[in-house]
């Protein structure tokens, strides 16, 4: 069953080329494999977000046809820009009550939480508008003089834990949409020449970044408060910080860090 009539199509077959008149300003020409038609278009809203902004049209367009009619999809390319050689590193702590926390004091999708209180699980445009309402936010994370950004490796943060998550941490885990969110920032990333690191989440919840002391009795739901030292703090920020300090340690681990 042909379940997507889409079809992607090069150079070979579509010329992307100005239109000869006055009416639309691009043109794409069909000869190769396909009847001889030029389907005339103009600009958009959104393709005026990359338009003489670094960004250029490419070769292949995408062709497919729904319930609505035939729809185009053009393709813009950027030059891959150089990776940053000088600046600071920050490390960002994904957690459950706050989408993303950095060492440097940046928070992200903290007042999102009393809406997803709100919403309903099951229905699918409370998903869709709390994945724009992150990706909104992420977009005003300030990167100005970073190099390289540590973020959680958290591909396996369910394995092996069946129920022992409550219902109120695996909803907040599905409205998060860690990996979508994980791709986006690493998209974005790659756009500025920022590097990303992923390093293991490993007790960085329960070392203390000031002293170093490693404890389970250091963190009480989203404050820490260092059994040793005394110093206290935001959770997910000394997680934040932990993940900084293995990003500048390389390939040490927390145990092997000074304190």
């Amino acid at each position: 069953m042909l379940r997507r009539k889409v079809a992607t199509l090069d150079n070979r077959f579509v010329k992307i080329e100005e239109f000869k008149g006055e009416a639309f300003d691009l043109a794409l020409s069909f000869a190769s494999g396909l009847p001889k038609i030029t389907i005339p278009i103009n600009q958009t809203t959104h393709m005026n977000r990359f338009w003489g902004h670094g960004w250029r049209i490419g070769s292949t367009i995408r062709l497919g046809m729904n319930e609505r009619g035939v729809w185009v999809e053009l393709i813009f390319e950027k030059e891959h820009p150089r990776l940053r050689t000088e600046g600071k590193v920050i490390g960002i702590d994904r957690g459950f009550r706050k989408a993303f926390v950095t060492s440097d004091g940046q928070e992200i999708g903290a007042e999102l939480r009393d809406q997803i209180r709100r919403k309903d699980k099951r229905s699918k445009t409370a998903h869709s508008h709390i994945k724009t309402e992150l990706f909104r936010h992420l977009k005003g994370l300030r990167l100005g003089g970073v190099e390289t950004i540590v973020l959680e490796d958290l591909r396996y943060i369910k394995h092996g834990k069946r129920g022992t998550f409550s219902r109120q941490v695996n909803r907040l885990l599905s409205f998060w949409s860690i990996t979508r969110a994980r791709d986006w920032l690493r998209c974005w990333c790659e756009e500025l020449g920022v590097r990303i690191r992923f390093v293991s989440p490993y007790k960085t919840s329960q070392r203390c970044h000031r002293c170093g002391k490693i404890d389970s009795r250091n963190r009480k739901d989203e404050r820490l408060r260092c059994v040793s030292c005394g110093y206290e703090d935001d959770a997910d920020h000394n997680a934040a910080k932990n993940l900084e300090y293995l990003g500048l340690a390389g390939v040490y681990s927390l145990r092997l860090l000074p304190n």
